[in-house]
């Protein structure tokens, strides 16, 4: 799939769009009738008939569902350095190290956080000892 004929289905995208807006001016139908149609709910209708009010054909596009911010980052470099101790001489896998920190910082994180941070530092899996 190219780069033309992704641009043709946006465009294909935007003008379904915009004849779905436009139909009840057209035909005089109601919206049930018109959403049945076109395979769309009446939300998915007033949704994309309110972008086309508020910021015109620009409304039209897919609008991203990223996060507009990120939430407090809990991480600080003393506790990755306790979860990183407590790994290496402890030998503690995630549920201990989250029970341990609870006790000892009281500080909450979840098993797959602690695990990304020893993925990280690549402590994931530990070799035997000799």
């Amino acid at each position: 799939m190219g780069y033309t004929s992704v641009r043709k289905c946006i465009n294909i995208e935007i003008r379904t769009r915009f004849n779905l807006i436009h139909e009840r001016e057209w035909t005089g139908g109601t919206v049930s009738n018109i959403c049945k149609r076109y395979g769309t709910s009446r939300k998915t209708y007033y949704k994309w008939n309110n972008r086309y009010k508020q910021k015109g054909i620009e409304g039209l596009l897919d609008v991203s569902k990223r996060p507009h911010n990120t939430k407090y980052k809990k991480i600080t470099p003393e506790v990755e350095e306790t979860i990183l101790d407590l790994r290496l001489t402890k030998r503690f896998g995630c549920n201990r190290i989250k029970f341990r920190l609870k006790r000892i910082i009281g500080i909450s994180l979840s098993t797959r956080t602690i695990y990304k941070i020893l993925k990280r530092h690549c402590l994931n899996i530990l070799k035997c000892q000799t």
